[in-house]
């Protein structure tokens, strides 16, 4: 079976499934020329509010004050060598609880690709394919370096 077809058979048959919020803006997209681009800048504004919790016994519980994460994000990248691009990505982090609130640096993320298979000529549908390394850099805090009340503080 190719990896794809496991992927989703284990998708539909799971019986259940565990995941963690990330305190850091959730995903890091990478930085990436996909066009005939040689540089690129991109901004992006994410606002949360988390209201409700999992506990460890798997049940849902409401919280007693609401959470709000807000992330500014700011991205870009460049060609620097025929098929070579570079990446990076800086995400301003603010979390806030009650009356309560902490803005800081995120974990910066720094992205290399390099395009496997560059599009020689023109055609209706051309394959063009980039593989990428991605390295996230632990720059925001993380909850055991918490010192803030409610863990306001933490973005990595």
């Amino acid at each position: 079976m190719r990896i794809l077809e496991i992927i989703v058979l284990v998708s539909l048959f799971a019986q259940s499934a565990f995941s963690a919020a990330c305190c850091g803006g959730g995903i890091s997209l990478p930085a990436l020329i996909i066009g005939d681009e040689a540089a690129q800048f991109s901004a992006g504004y994410s606002y949360n509010i988390i209201e409700n919790d999992v506990g460890t016994n798997g049940l849902w519980f409401q919280r007693d004050q609401v959470e709000v994460d807000e992330t500014f994000k700011v991205s870009g990248a460049r060609i620097f060598a025929d098929r070579w691009q570079g990446g990076l990505s800086i995400p301003l982090i603010r979390r806030s609880v009650a009356d309560q609130s902490q803005m800081g640096l995120g974990d910066v993320a720094m992205t290399v690709g390099y395009e496997i298979l560059p599009e020689l000529e023109y055609g209706v549908w051309p394959p063009h394919v980039t593989v990428f390394f991605d390295s996230v850099l632990p720059t925001g805090l993380s909850s055991d370096q918490s010192r803030a009340p409610m863990t306001l503080d933490v973005r990595g």
